[in-house]
């Protein structure tokens, strides 16, 4: 929303940004195992390594959204926005300015690792009779080269 007065931010044209090219596999495998062999008891396994690079792109998105925050000061007291009420400068010299958050501010490291993800299920599972069954199941998960955004 744009408060009454105030002017958006001019359109721009960003240069193109590689964020990181991926030639790293991320594999999975499952494996089913009937314990007894009559189909009421099973084992299973699964693993697999994910790598988030979609969710890592839009942190570097200079045409992403953006919100510049300003102090307002209601000056004539009747809770309502007015022109004037709050400088929309930016910059460190305007009070009112608080900052700007946007993707076109973020810096991308050139030494940045891909994070990633390995996940490790084990299950183990029994059917008590045609409509009932009991499971037990492990989840083990590791995040790797994880990434953060330091204001």
């Amino acid at each position: 929303m744009i408060a009454a007065g105030a002017t958006p931010a001019a359109a721009a044209t960003f240069p193109f940004v590689d964020v990181y090219t991926s030639h790293r596999l991320a594999p999975r495998a499952a494996l089913a195992w009937d314990v007894t062999g009559n189909g009421h008891s099973v084992f299973k396994f699964t693993y697999g390594r994910f790598i988030p690079e979609q969710s890592l792109a839009g942190n570097f998105d200079k045409n992403g959204s953006f919100v510049t925050t300003y102090r307002w000061r209601d000056l004539n007291n009747n809770h309502v926005f007015d022109p004037g009420e709050s400088n929309l400068a930016t910059g460190a010299s305007n009070p009112d300015f608080v900052g700007t958050t946007s993707p076109a501010n973020n810096i991308l490291n050139p030494d940045m690792k891909l994070p990633y993800v390995h996940e490790i299920t084990v299950a183990a599972e029994r059917e008590l009779s045609p409509s009932t069954a009991v499971r037990g199941l492990y989840l083990y998960r590791r995040n790797g080269s994880q990434t953060a955004s330091i204001n």
